[in-house]
């Protein structure tokens, strides 16, 4: 079974002229199939079986190196065997486990030094039932990356639940229970500065912007209409230096910014808008609408390493030198030694 969104599938069918509209989701894998995109569709399986649902991305390090029974990505998975939080035969493929409220494992691929999970576990809504509304279990499913070369958890779970995630997969890794969450360095939380550097790398258009305002007004949103760069806008610029001058407030605390990214994948040559917030306040980038595949969080992480490096090389000609990556290696030595 292709994980792969209606949306994509239709741009498919639109290049080979298939009709697709109204037309049952296998019919058209079928049709896309016949008409010799096999290849292709495997390839937008794989863009999207992790991606797809992806809410937001947090990049997290802790402190202390990863555990020896977790130090690559062969390691961890032999762990979770023998601990028989997955079966051998799991690896690589997806399952459909009863889902509780606790945390399971629903999925795990392992490709290169990264390992990509999925998790499940119930959650509730509300649907109305004639005049009443009746809470309802569902399945809750989202992913995350374990990038055993950097020693780097990547959560794409909503700001909101990271540390219920990011505890579950630290019991994953073999860290104590005494480990606490602080231990870990969320490192995806940039500047203002640093927020419109990521959008001018991604040829990304400023569409919203949330701003604090020092009185009793609180903050603000401030929103472009569709296509419109609110940094290049005459009137949005016009509106800040107003507030600044005649008010006498400071519009320089930005708590996010929502940017448009006009994508087109590479391969398979299809369009799509992705809309995603850099949330300055609470360090993190949020999808608001649009697809999320592979390719698109690469390319937004991309953007983000680069304005990391920039950033670690301004301190450093500053004198201020980082040793996390020093405390790592030191402590990737030690380790070897000891096997």
């Amino acid at each position: 079974m292709y994980h792969i969104p209606k949306r994509i599938l239709g741009s498919l069918c639109k290049q080979k002229k298939i009709k697709f509209r109204g037309e049952p989701l296998d019919k058209l894998i079928n049709e896309l199939e016949k008409a010799g995109l096999t290849d292709t569709l495997q390839y937008f399986d794989k863009e999207f079986r992790f991606a797809e649902g992806t809410k937001a991305l947090t990049m997290c390090k802790p402190e202390r190196i990863f555990p020896n029974s977790s130090a690559n990505a062969e390691k961890f998975i032999e762990k979770l065997i023998q601990e028989k939080k997955i079966l051998r035969e799991q690896v690589g493929t997806f399952w459909e486990p009863e889902y509780t409220s606790e945390i399971k494992l629903c999925g795990i691929i392992q490709d290169g030094a990264d390992v990509f999970i999925r998790m499940v576990e119930e959650k509730y809504t509300n649907r109305k039932r004639g005049w009443k509304s009746a809470r309802e279990p569902y399945a809750y499913v989202t992913s995350a990356v374990i990038h055993f070369s950097e020693q780097l958890v990547e959560l794409r779970c909503s700001y909101y639940v990271r540390h219920h995630y990011l505890e579950f997969i630290m019991d994953l890794l073999g860290f104590p229970n005494k480990m606490q969450k602080e231990e870990w360095a969320w490192l995806t939380s940039v500047t203002k500065e640093e927020a419109k550097r990521i959008s001018e790398l991604l040829s990304a258009k400023l569409s919203s912007s949330h701003i604090a305002i020092p009185s009793t007004v609180g903050s603000m949103r401030l929103e472009g209409i569709k296509d419109v760069d609110l940094r290049e806008d005459k009137t949005f610029n016009e509106i800040l230096n107003l507030i600044n001058s005649q008010l006498k407030l400071s519009t320089d605390d930005t708590l996010d910014e929502t940017c448009t990214l006009k994508f087109t994948d590479p391969v398979g040559q299809v369009d799509f808008d992705v809309v995603f917030e850099i949330n300055i306040l609470s360090g993190g980038f949020k999808f608001v609408s649009g697809l999320v595949s592979e390719k698109v969080i690469d390319q937004i992480l991309d953007a983000f390493i680069i304005v990391y490096v920039e950033r670690n090389k301004k301190k450093k000609a500053q004198g201020y030198v980082d040793t996390t990556q020093e405390r790592i290696t030191a402590g990737e030595q030690i380790l070897e030694g000891s096997v």
